[in-house]
């Protein structure tokens, strides 16, 4: 990640193909002080629904066989689906 900031230093957005991955973007961009970059991975795991609550994440997006589920900064919808407390 630290060679594609460095190459792309005025990058908007990062898509990443898992959650563990996005972690891992938005901990190298955060490093970078790129606090402005959305970042968004897959699998709507509980570690990312607590950084996307605390503010260090953007989106998530989590398909089980019956349900598609996205959380964003808002995470109304989340909240109620996982039982997460902003407290």
């Amino acid at each position: 990640m630290e060679k594609l900031i460095q190459a792309h230093p005025n990058v908007k957005g990062v898509i990443a193909g898992n959650d563990t991955m996005a972690l891992g973007a938005s901990a190298a961009l955060k490093a970078a002080g790129m606090n402005n970059v959305i970042v968004a991975g897959f699998d709507g795991s509980r570690e990312v629904m607590d950084a996307i609550v605390a503010g260090y994440y953007n989106v998530t997006a989590a398909v089980d066989k019956f349900k598609f589920y996205m959380s964003s900064g808002n995470m109304s919808g989340t909240i109620k689906l996982y039982g997460i407390s902003k407290s």
